[in-house]
């Protein structure tokens, strides 16, 4: 019974496993595709929802600016009195109904006195009366703009709008753009701060993220506070005295990893984290941190990378893995019914096995022993042959026939003395068993190498009776053993001698094992030693120049490499001196036995990557105001016209051309107009967002190419027409240009010039970029023939 149970246990438990493994590999391939597919939609989503964040704040900022430079409020400002403020209050009003965004929109004093306020609330903009304007010169976010200089620019942090000292109800999320505002004598009057709606920002994230998926999306401050969440409890804890509402307190694990990284993903024991980082401010903006009370002044400046909020996209372990086959229960119930009838079949094959071998032991042992791939021959104690195996006959070419009743010294090759086969018989009479490699010949009279066992056997009495030798050929591993040697040494000299940089990788430590001195020298490394006691991360940067971390690049890198064979790549490399440098990589799977590792050959090309760079920005761009080209501008302007036809957005095409350009050349020479067309070229691009395109066409002609507007007409020609009207003003303001004479004097010249402005819009066009630019220039020319100086529309 014993024999017959461990016979069922040998069959049935590989059987089980196997089918086990299987499964194991099958529900881990299927974890795989259902993790891969929850990363596919949350990385895009994640990605889209920064993106809209952050384009909504950026347009925002542009807001504010083309409503501080407005020319009605220069006007109060300069006289301060009733009838130019009534003005600024109908225009004020006019510009909070079609944006629609702004909860208020206020001129304030330098006192903090609210001077003018445009309240919108449920889509109805009003001009509040004078006798209900506040004071808000306690307020955190009055003091930090005040403090500004022109042209810049404060956002407050995201929290909920007070009245009066106390939080509005129902709560309004808020966040407070300002800048400083002077009339026209450079005197700071007061500030300009715009209520930007929270909830509209909020409805964006919420649309971009997915309304109805089963996942969780957050919106949290750089505190962990959450700012939007499917659990709206948890929301503006920070605000409302619950402090213990934070992600760090629901997700400790989960917010170590996300609050000091800009963006991944995180698999742990409550479910998966995607997430990224929004950036809240732009160049020239600034923030604080406020103040947890109502009227004390801000705690702490914060600078570009220290306002962000962060998004995440998080879906709990229950819900990543529900709809995988193997929690359906009829999967569970198949399953064990599969199982119950492997071990009935298990049973019954080993029952049956085992009768059978029970008869044919015997007959086996005895084949088995003796006609093997082994050459076998038994002697008497006097050394002759008494019987021999076909392996015999394969090997030396002795037939059966020709070897029984000769001695064994008809192999003997005469490459052993006698001094060795004494000392063999010495050992088989004394241990009753001898091993080693020796050399004999076959019949033919070749050498050959074999490795020989030689057991004694003895009688009842301890006598030996027979000897039986069992042999294998190794002749053909020996000469192997004996290439491999000398291939071994061509490599290593190679390996040393190459001009290129070689190393070996272990993969599973990423560390170096081996490098040869060319990649000592690549890296400033003193000796190998050093090197090989780091690894491919100690000799890179944090982060690629695409932006993703090295360590992440670096293992698919290998993991590609140790998939395909081989992969060639360029690589940032930094030397141990902290000298950074561009390389070609190319990685290599090798063998050595039973060890797999990747040879890496790095090669420097960091002269190569630096001549690029110079033929790229002689082809594209200006040299003189370093603004892209013609060729360029005319690449993004077909790429602008495509995605308009795409998205359904307008976008604006401005053709600039200086008014009083040529007295400059005429009366101070091309190098004051150079310096001219410098500071034109630099105060058109702060006049413009980070996603519109400045160049300049050749000349005193300049282009402007402004994205995704609108996809109302009339609000696109809005938008459109501010920044005109902003670059407009900006180029009219005098120009003080340094000429510097035998880099000894300086003469200090002062120049008046203006600009006329052509603008068209585009959408879904069907006429080339050619036309465009032409209709821009026509309006231009409109421009100049009304008077210059001003901004003209194509019709």
């Amino acid at each position: 019974m014993s024999a017959l149970l461990k016979r069922f246990v040998l069959i049935c438990l590989p059987i089980i496993i196997v089918v086990s493994i299987v499964l194991l590999m099958v529900i881990r391939s299927e974890n795989k595709t259902q993790l891969s597919s929850v990363l596919a939609v949350g990385n895009y989503e994640v990605e889209k929802a920064r993106e809209q964040i952050t384009k909504e704040i950026k347009i925002a900022g542009v807001d504010l600016s083309a409503i501080a430079d407005l020319n009605d409020l220069r006007r109060y400002l300069d006289s301060e009195e009733p009838k130019q403020r009534a003005e600024l209050e109908r225009y004020l009003l006019l510009v909070s109904q079609k944006l629609q965004v702004f909860d208020k929109i206020r001129y304030l004093d330098a006192s903090g006195q609210e001077v003018v306020r445009i309240n919108n609330y449920d889509g109805k903009a009003t001009i509040v009366p004078h006798h209900q304007l506040q004071n808000k010169s306690n307020r955190y976010f009055f003091r930090d703009t005040l403090n500004l200089n022109r042209g810049e620019m404060y956002v407050s942090p995201f929290d909920l709008s007070v009245e009066q000292g106390h939080l509005v109800v129902p709560h309004k999320p808020t966040i407070r753009f300002g800048t400083p505002v002077f009339d026209s004598s450079g005197r700071k009057k007061g500030v300009v701060l715009i209520n930007y709606s929270g909830a509209d920002l909020l409805q964006t994230f919420t649309n971009a993220m997915g309304i109805d998926d089963p996942f969780e999306d957050m919106l949290i401050n750089r505190d962990g506070y959450w700012l939007s969440s499917s659990k709206h409890e948890d929301e503006w804890g920070f605000m409302l005295g619950k402090n213990e509402r934070a992600f760090g307190h629901d997700f400790p694990e989960a917010w170590r990893a996300i609050s000091t990284a800009d963006q991944g993903s995180l698999l742990n024991a409550q479910g998966l984290f995607i997430y990224s980082t929004v950036y809240v401010l732009q160049p020239g903006q600034y923030s604080t941190i406020g103040s947890d009370l109502l009227n004390a002044p801000s705690q702490q400046q914060l600078g570009p990378h220290d306002y962000y909020w962060k998004i995440v996209f998080f879906v709990p372990n229950p819900v990543l893995f529900s709809k995988a086959f193997y929690n359906k229960s009829d999967f569970k119930i198949l399953l064990g019914v599969t199982y119950l009838l492997f071990m009935l079949a298990s049973f019954a094959i080993a029952y049956f096995t085992l009768k059978r071998k029970q008869g044919m032991d015997d007959l086996r042992i005895a084949a088995v022993a003796f006609e093997t791939d082994e050459g076998i021959l038994i002697t008497d104690r006097e050394a002759r042959i008494i019987r021999t195996n076909h392996a015999f006959t394969r090997i030396t070419g002795y037939s059966a026939a020709e070897a029984i009743g000769k001695t064994t010294a008809i192999l003997h090759s005469g490459k052993q003395d006698a001094t060795f086969y004494r000392n063999m018989w010495e050992s088989l009479l004394r241990d009753k068993y001898w091993q080693g490699e020796i050399c004999n010949k076959r019949k033919n009279g070749e050498i050959y190498t074999e490795w020989l066992t030689i057991t004694a056997v003895s009688d009842a009495g301890g006598k030996v009776t027979n000897y039986v030798a069992v042999f294998a050929d190794i002749s053909e591993r020996k000469q192997a053993e004996a290439l491999l040697q000398a291939s071994e040494l061509r490599y290593r000299q190679l390996f040393e001698n190459s001009r290129d940089a070689l190393m070996s990788l272990a993969p599973s430590s990423l560390k170096f094992t081996t490098a040869n001195q060319a990649a000592v020298k690549l890296f400033a490394s003193s000796s190998q030693d050093e090197l090989l006691a780091l690894g491919p991360l100690d000799v890179s940067p944090e982060h690629q120049p695409d932006g993703r971390s090295s360590s992440e690049k670096a293992q698919e890198m290998i993991g590609i490499a140790m998939r395909d064979g081989s992969h060639f790549f360029e690589w940032q490399h930094q030397r141990l001196d902290g000298q950074p440098f561009a390389a070609d990589v190319l990685l290599t799977r090798m063998e050595a036995g039973k060890e797999t590792f990747l040879q890496a050959n790095v090669r420097d090309i960091s002269e190569r990557k630096c001549h690029e760079e110079k033929i790229r920005q002689l082809a594209f761009y200006d040299t003189l105001t370093q603004l892209p080209n013609r060729r360029m501008f005319n690449d993004r302007l077909e790429r602008a016209t495509a995605a308009s036809k795409r998205s359904g957005r307008y976008g604006a095409l401005m053709f600039l051309d200086l008014d009083n350009f040529k007295p400059v050349n005429d009366n101070h020479g091309h190098e004051v107009g150079d310096l001219l067309l410098i500071e034109v070229a630099q105060r058109i691009s702060r006049c413009v967002r980070v996603v519109d395109t400045v160049a300049r066409f050749g000349g005193d002609e300049f282009m402007v190419m402004l994205s995704e507007l609108d996809t109302d007409k009339a609000k696109s020609t809005a938008q459109a027409g501010i920044i005109a009207e902003k670059i407009r003003v900006a180029l009219s303001e005098s120009y003080l240009l340094i000429r510097r004479q035998d880099n000894v004097s300086e003469t200090v010249i002062e120049h008046h010039c203006t600009a006329s402005i052509g603008v068209v819009l585009f959408i879904n066009q069907e006429t080339s970029e050619g036309d465009l630019v032409k209709w821009a220039d026509t309006a231009m020319y409109h421009a100049k023939e009304n008077g210059r100086n001003q901004v003209c529309f194509h019709e």
